[in-house]
């Protein structure tokens, strides 16, 4: 193998960081809900209205499940088509987990303090830097050899790139908007709904044709 500092094989050091990756993902999912909740001993009237208190939390649950959904689905792809990782593939993953594990903080702030600058900041600011890492990653682990020479490669690094780029773009322009207007900043997430619908269905073509399903 050409490749520099190979530090382990498939069959093991990749497979117990996909399971290591695995166990952060669900912690970080399951967080999420755990700020969703209604208080003890309401009437009718206070039991409606808290309710209709948790619209916003679980605005900002979904919205974070789906990013780390699509972060997890695309860091499986990553690694089942590679043979080995190194120490960087290792730093830039644990670098990725530890945005993972943080997201459920900035996603509580943003479903109680949605109208403060901060709150929205913080959240473009850690998602941003979360889907960067993705791409570096993913990067570094197409650029080997081996993998370069499977069918659909190219295919492949054109829609990844396609894909994630628009939100590290949308996300980090939204910090900046954040303090002047924090509605404003997360009316910008939405622009990606139509923008991943696309890129999202031309990176699914592009795994199928490498033979790597959903």
């Amino acid at each position: 193998m050409n490749e520099e500092n190979p530090v382990v094989g498939a069959g093991n050091g990749a497979q117990r960081l996909l399971t290591l990756s695995d166990g952060v993902f669900a912690i970080a999912l399951t967080l999420l809900v755990l700020d969703i909740s209604v208080p003890d001993d309401l009437g009718v009237r206070e039991y409606d209205k808290a309710l209709q208190e948790t619209t916003t939390q679980l605005w900002a649950y979904f919205l974070s499940f789906v990013i780390i959904a699509l972060f997890w689905r695309e860091h499986q792809r990553i690694f089942r088509t590679t043979q080995w990782v190194g120490p960087v593939e290792m730093n830039l993953t644990l670098l990725g987990l530890a945005l993972v594990a943080l997201l459920p903080f900035p996603t509580s702030l943003l479903s109680d303090y949605s109208e403060h600058s901060s709150a929205v900041a913080l959240y473009s600011a850690n998602v941003a830097a979360t889907e960067a890492v993705l791409i570096v990653l993913w990067h570094i682990v197409w650029s080997r050899e081996g993998v370069r020479r499977q069918p659909g490669a190219a295919e492949v690094r054109r829609a990844s790139v396609t894909d994630t780029v628009p939100s590290v773009v949308i996300f980090t322009a939204s910090v900046p908007i954040a303090f002047l207007s924090p509605a404003g900043a997360m009316w910008l997430w939405a622009c990606l709904i139509p923008v991943k619908a696309i890129t999202g269905r031309k990176l699914d073509r592009a795994w199928r044709q490498l033979g790597v399903s959903r």
